[in-house]
């Protein structure tokens, strides 16, 4: 999944800096160094200074935009951007700005747009260091959510090197944003949230606090996947303190979705609710399609918990019509699709949902957990089978929100057979 905003946490442990560690209440601003808040360290100057100098309006431009993006306008922010980028001479500067078009298209567009600005940006960049890592490391993100890891993990390597020769520590925690990206696409989860974890430790440390808010975003989504669900609420309410003193809408919206889904997870589903229908209005406001179908998926969960299937069921239409340009995101959406209609009693409509091949990434599990409780409702001879393999698979790979869930079906059936 993609972030345009930032990443997050801490070398080493599970539950980095901000985690809820022992003799921490909570996530949050209290745990940030003193002064981080309102004094982030200045970044270097990018190099293509002078052409920059020459291009007055193009600096003006780029920071109306980056304005526009922090208040969630990004439809303005990737106007005002691409016309900066059109006034400047090719090089360093322009390079820059096409990686951060790169960033802002997977999320207003598709993750093929972003794919072009990211090749653009890398021949702008030339064999200039650090524009060629920026964009790089952005393009380790995309290829993650396109499905070419073996593309990200060459590309979050090269960058790596790249940044680490020029001594950018934030540059270096954006690699290994993307690092956890692809571990989470790969369904890692463990690792994903360790890794998510020591992005966002860099991220605070070198003040870079707009980053380090979606990166602890995301560990919350890792979190709830991972059957800690009081911790990733503790973390998105961290996130949501966060983004509100900055005065970074976008990153608002999205932490509230990721508080949602923690919600949804612990059973809380008026909140849920309540919290997830805030986060899409604010979605669907920024135009944001990532945001706004990952937020329709979590407001079905709570949907559907509530006992409202009909409304579950249409907000899992309208996020599959997203999904089409999204497509890492197509088989969660069929699969939730199918356990509201198996949910409904529709089980000749939710069969066709999850009959293909699994495409070997994260949503492999919410398949097996939907192909399970299908088999559960038809009285498949093969229906405990069928839930234990799936429960051995999301236990091994840490995927324990699934693996509870099947658990409760397993429940009243009876044992496999044993040969």
């Amino acid at each position: 999944m993609a972030a345009e905003e930032g990443r997050r946490r801490l070398p080493g442990e599970a539950g980095g800096p901000l985690g809820p560690g022992p003799g921490r209440r909570r996530p949050g601003v209290a745990a940030w160094p003193p002064g981080a808040q309102t004094a982030p360290r200045p970044r270097p100057p990018r190099p293509g200074g002078a052409g920059r100098a020459a291009r007055p309006g193009a600096e003006l431009l780029e920071i109306r935009g980056e304005v526009a993006a922090r208040r969630g306008s990004l439809a303005a922010a990737r106007d005002d951007l691409a016309a900066a980028a059109g006034l400047l001479a090719a090089g360093a500067s322009r390079a820059h700005l096409l990686a951060r078009l790169a960033e802002l298209a997977s999320g207003l567009e598709d993750y093929a747009r972003a794919a072009d600005l990211v090749e653009a940006a890398l021949a702008e960049a030339g064999s200039d260091a650090r524009p060629r890592a920026e964009a790089l490391a952005i393009g380790a993100i995309v290829d993650a959510n396109t499905g070419r890891l073996a593309r990200a993990g060459a590309r979050s390597d090269e960058a790596q090197g790249l940044f680490e020769a020029a001594g950018d520590g934030p540059g270096v925690a954006r690699v290994l944003d993307a690092r956890a990206t692809s571990l989470l696409v790969e369904g890692r989860l463990r690792a994903a949230v360790a890794t998510f974890g020591r992005a966002a430790a860099l991220f605070q440390e070198s003040g870079q606090l707009l980053r380090l808010g979606t990166t602890q975003a995301m560990r919350a989504f890792c979190l709830v996947l991972a059957g800690r669900a009081e911790e990733a609420l503790a973390q998105a309410e961290g996130v949501v303190e966060l983004a509100r003193m900055l005065g970074c809408n976008e990153g608002e919206g999205f932490a509230l979705a990721m508080r949602g889904f923690a919600l949804a997870a612990l059973g809380r589903t008026g909140e849920a609710a309540a919290q997830l229908e805030e986060a899409l209005g604010l979605a669907r406001r920024f135009g944001h399609r990532e945001y706004t179908l990952a937020t329709l998926l979590f407001l079905s969960i709570a949907q559907q918990d509530g006992g409202r299937l009909a409304e579950a069921e249409e907000s899992l239409r309208e996020a599959s019509r997203l999904a089409e340009r999204l497509p890492l995101f197509s088989p969660w959406v069929s699969a939730r699709l199918a356990c509201v209609l198996i949910a409904g009693g529709s089980l000749a409509a939710a069969e066709p949902l999850v009959a293909g091949p699994l495409p070997g990434t994260l949503m492999d599990y919410e398949t097996r957990l939907a192909r399970a409780e299908l088999a559960v409702a038809r009285g498949d001879a093969d229906a405990t089978a069928t839930t234990t393999e799936a429960l051995a698979l999301a236990e091994e790979a840490g995927h324990l929100s699934s693996a509870r869930q099947l658990r409760q079906l397993l429940g009243p059936l009876p044992a496999p057979a044993t040969p």
